[in-house]
């Protein structure tokens, strides 16, 4: 792989991989899209970083149902033309449980996540700023 250069946080990293060594709970595979193996490094550390702290408030696991979507696979699973997933700063994150659903949405809420969407069985929450936030929305 190349040398990537990517500034966060007045940071330097030397490659895609470099950018998960502070990443605790996540790998980038768990973020890949299923059609396109390695694209979970194409995620906004960001938001990352924010999932990393959310499960070590919650102290229970989180799965991740999707991350990187390619516009295929978008398209297959009946995603929004702009969705947040397409540039990495989405995540779907599996909701087992109302106790979940509530805990997970005040740490997210906490470390200023401000575009939450809730489904019945996941939660979607990004980091985009060029769509409409603060907010939150039921799917």
């Amino acid at each position: 792989m190349k040398n990537l250069y990517i500034d966060h946080d007045k940071k330097r990293y030397k490659t895609m991989n470099d950018r998960f060594t502070n990443v605790k709970y996540f790998k980038p595979s768990e973020f890949d899209s299923p059609d396109q193996p390695g694209s979970g490094h194409g995620m906004n550390i960001i938001l990352i970083f924010i999932l990393d702290k959310i499960r070590i408030s919650l102290n229970r696991p989180i799965i991740i149902n999707s991350g990187v979507r390619t516009k295929k696979h978008n398209l297959i699973v009946g995603g929004v033309e702009d969705s947040a997933h397409l540039a990495g700063n989405a995540a779907d994150v599996h909701c087992p449980d109302n106790y979940f659903r509530f805990s997970f949405i005040f740490w997210a809420m906490a470390y200023g996540i401000k575009r939450i969407v809730i489904y019945k069985n996941h939660i979607h929450v990004d980091v985009s700023t060029d769509k409409p936030h603060p907010i939150i929305m039921i799917g």
